[in-house]
């Protein structure tokens, strides 16, 4: 019996049904994706990389910076803060109700609280059921009370104050290639332009990473500099750098500040749908909030 052609349409069947699971699927869950409102911020996000910081990424990866440094921040889980938005008309059950929750808060703290409430948070740092009970606990009282949750990300790299919040597909919404890196030899650079919005600290980091780092494992990229030679003006991105207990005064070239700009452009901040947080505080309008991204990019 010849049985090649069921090995075929095996065969076929295999990868069809690899090719709809790992292309297809994603491609049509996360392939249309555009730039969404950040939901506490005012402002589109992401936002393209243009002039410095476009021309930078070509710079870092050609540097091989990828090959020490991620660009994916991770996550394990979320808890919980639980927080009193109304206090509606039975104060005083209202208190009572939370106090029993969580007495460590004392009398004068839940009355102040339920008093003033402006989001009051009663329970911090709990999981879901925990938080759960205690919010059906307090909307019992009735009397138009209100209480949120607030869901908070945990994980290694969090903690770190890596990033806010796990990476997600529309974080790389303008990178290509998507450089997420496999190593940690030097830590994460998702949110680096937030951690370190300092452009002078890049400079020195980038020609002598010991002069502001001492246990610094990375190497120096001292060709992206330029000795500012004596008689001539220094420009406004001269930096002096201490090396070996001498100090010297360096400007960096084009592609090291294309490549700094690239560096402080990297924020991935706003909470989005896919990632609930905490939320931030609002810029005075979206305009400027909108501003200060483009600037920072």
């Amino acid at each position: 019996m010849n049985r090649g052609p069921l090995l075929f349409l095996g065969a076929f069947f295999a990868l069809s049904l690899s090719w709809f699971g790992l292309i297809l699927t994603p491609q049509l869950q996360i392939g249309s994706q555009n730039p969404g409102e950040a939901s506490d911020l005012g402002y589109r996000y992401p936002a393209p990389r243009s002039g410095d910081a476009h021309a930078g990424r070509e710079v870092y990866r050609a540097a091989g910076c990828v090959y020490c440094h991620s660009q994916q921040v991770g996550q394990n889980g979320v808890i919980f803060d639980v927080a009193l938005t109304k206090a509606g008309i039975f104060t005083d059950d209202v208190a009572n109700a939370i106090l029993r929750i969580n007495s460590d808060l004392g009398r004068a703290v839940v009355n102040n609280g339920v008093g003033n409430t402006n989001g009051f948070i009663f329970m911090r740092d709990v999981d879901f059921r925990t938080a759960d009970h205690a919010m059906k606990r307090v909307n019992e009282v009735g009397g138009n009370v209100e209480t949120a949750l607030i869901p908070k990300p945990t994980g290694r790299d969090i903690n770190l104050g890596w990033g806010a919040r796990r990476s997600v597909a529309r974080d790389y919404l303008y990178d290509y290639p998507v450089q997420l890196g496999g190593q940690r030899i030097g830590p994460d650079l998702t949110n680096i332009g937030n951690r370190r919005p300092d452009a002078e600290w890049h400079y020195k980091h980038l020609y002598s990473p010991k002069s502001v780092l001492p246990k610094s494992a990375m190497p120096a990229y001292e060709y992206l500099f330029k000795e500012v030679s004596q008689g001539s003006g220094p420009s406004a991105d001269a930096v002096s750098v201490e090396v070996d207990g001498t100090e010297q005064l360096v400007e960096p070239t084009e592609k090291g500040r294309q490549l700094v700009a690239y560096l402080l452009s990297l924020r991935s901040g706003p909470r989005l749908f896919e990632t609930p947080m905490p939320k931030q505080s609002k810029p005075a309008s979206a305009t400027a909030g909108g501003a200060e991204l483009a600037d920072a990019q």
